[in-house]
């Protein structure tokens, strides 16, 4: 039972994505437009609000008084980079990155699963 859910998962996450690649052509082939080091520094941007974020939280959340209004906009701004860190992730170097195997045979797949393997965990 456990193995059927893996395999299913795993077959889920293919389909995602060799579909996802056709549908976001943008950053979705490998055009050497861009590079990979635009995107590092516009994860650690995402990273650094994101921790300003949750101190900003914490402290207005310790106060005697704590305001709500702020507490919830520092909550939206929070998700709204982590979101856009988890984008940038997923479709710019998941979809360039990891290739899928052409069978379930071989070194090429077994490199595969240890790829998706490292990520998911």
């Amino acid at each position: 039972m456990q193995l059927e859910k893996k395999t299913a998962s795993l077959g889920v996450l293919v389909f995602v994505m060799v579909f996802a690649s056709m549908v976001y052509s943008h950053c979705q082939i490998p055009c050497e437009i861009y590079g990979d080091q635009a995107r590092f520094d516009m994860l650690a941007e995402h990273i650094t609000t994101i921790e300003k974020s949750m101190q900003q939280i914490t402290e207005l959340s310790q106060k005697d008084t704590p305001n709500f209004n702020q507490i919830v906009r520092w909550v939206q701004n929070k998700e709204k980079h982590a979101d856009e860190l988890s984008h940038i992730v997923t479709y710019y170097f998941m979809a360039q990155r990891i290739k899928p195997a052409g069978n379930n045979k071989g070194k090429a797949y077994e490199e595969y699963i240890r790829k998706l393997t490292f990520i998911t965990t």
